[in-house]
């Protein structure tokens, strides 16, 4: 038998563990994702080749195109995983809140009804 307090239990408990969930994940993926400095990955050759070139133009060309590439690349690599934790978070919280509001229904629409007041009986 379902009873009023297994309905807001369920209704409520639920709730309070999608919103849990979604404060976690506020603190700790962002602790997770600690975005350091990244550094670029050149090797000696490459080092070797930028100190050798005479023609400074060209190797301006070629340092502003590697540095827009990489700005770019970072920028859509932190967009990819930026999405991914705020739509967690936004399903979340958009559960909790729906069974925040079905358990405040559930709590208005159930309650028990008032006792009448019993007359002084006359003698």
């Amino acid at each position: 038998m379902i009873t009023r307090q297994t309905l807001l239990i369920y209704n409520f408990g639920i709730a309070i563990a999608f919103l849990m969930m979604g404060a976690l994940s506020l603190v700790t993926y962002e602790q997770l994702i600690d975005r350091p400095a990244i550094q670029p990955p050149f090797d000696a050759s490459s080092l070797k080749a930028i100190s050798e070139e005479t023609d400074l133009d060209r190797l301006r060309a070629r340092a502003t195109f590697y540095f827009e590439l990489g700005r770019d690349l970072k920028r859509a690599r932190y967009a990819d995983s930026d999405t991914g934790a705020r739509d967690f978070r936004i399903v979340c919280f958009l559960i909790g809140g729906i069974l925040v509001l079905g358990g405040a229904m559930t709590a208005w629409a159930t309650k028990p009804p008032k006792a009448p007041k019993m007359a002084a009986p006359t003698a």
